[in-house]
């Protein structure tokens, strides 16, 4: 009997020993997929386990890379749609405010100090035959190059139509930014005139500046629209539709603050707007695009 219960004493610790090895090596293959849960559980679902095998182990690391494929796919879907609704506010509502929209935001209102609002308003040439279509596509064009500008040149697009972009500089400055508004508005215009002339178009494009305070807000839920209220604007659209062909008009207070280096001539006769006198200055473009306003 002793010895019995002395080689069962050996025996045990030797099996159990055995057991456990073989325990490990059988769950050995789950390891990566505990690791792999705990980097989705994580956020990082760039996991691809791969494992092969006709196993248990492998069906079920298959199974997980087929739900981590689809956490993937729906990531994208995401990112893709949020990509499109950016994109869409952006084109009417300023990308500034995009993010605050999304977030649910849906009161937006601010006051602007000091905005010097640039209006570019496209219109068919008189006697010319170009349909609404024509100006609709070049409008589209000129939305592109005019926000490639605004990008490079500080400005912010704040509406756009069919047939008008409007643009706002130094808002919030402690004062007008004079000088990069001229710049900017002397630039639309460069951009204008090449690509009427490269397409030969009958469309002539106008340029109106104003500066001062204005309101801006979000307006409606369903159909969204971002209006601009203020003497600036409704200055800037007026000197638009009022430029000569081609032409750049500014206002008293742009035209008050303009640097010397910068020709402009005072345009009477322009027509009044509600039976108040509307006053504007042209820039000489000749001298302002040969040297950039230096």
């Amino acid at each position: 009997i002793w010895r019995l219960l002395f080689v069962a004493a050996l025996a045990v610790p030797i099996v159990i020993g055995i057991a456990i090895v073989i325990a490990r090596r059988m769950l050995r293959p789950i390891d990566p997929i505990i690791a792999g849960a705990d980097r989705v559980a994580s956020g990082d679902i760039d996991v691809a386990l791969e494992m092969r095998g006709r196993d248990e182990f492998s069906d079920l690391a298959g199974q997980f890379d087929a739900f981590v494929a689809e956490l993937r796919r729906q990531r994208s879907e995401i990112e893709r749609t949020d990509a499109e609704t950016t994109e869409l506010l952006g084109s009417v509502i300023p990308n500034r405010l995009v993010d605050e929209f999304k977030a649910g935001n849906r009161t937006i209102s601010e006051s602007l100090r000091n905005a010097s609002i640039v209006t570019a308003i496209v219109a068919p040439k008189p006697d010319a035959s170009v349909s609404e279509d024509d100006v609709a596509d070049f409008s589209v064009g000129m939305a592109t190059g005019f926000d490639d500008l605004a990008d490079r040149l500080g400005a912010e697009r704040l509406d756009a139509s069919a047939s008008a972009l409007v643009y706002a500089v130094g808002l919030g400055s402690e004062s007008l930014e004079v000088e990069a508004t001229l710049r900017f508005a002397v630039e639309l215009r460069r951009w204008t005139d090449r690509s009427i002339a490269e397409g030969d178009l009958p469309i002539s494009v106008g340029i109106g500046v104003a500066g001062g305070d204005v309101i801006a807000h979000v307006v409606g839920t369903q159909r969204l629209a971002f209006e601009v209220l203020g003497t600036p604007r409704r200055l800037s659209e007026a000197l638009a539709r009022r430029a000569a062909p081609d032409g750049v008009l500014i206002d008293a207070v742009i035209a008050g603050r303009a640097d010397r280096r910068w020709t402009i001539d005072r345009v009477d006769g322009l027509e009044a707007i509600d039976g108040v006198p509307l006053d504007g200055w042209r820039i000489v473009l000749d001298e302002a695009l040969a040297g950039d306003g230096d």
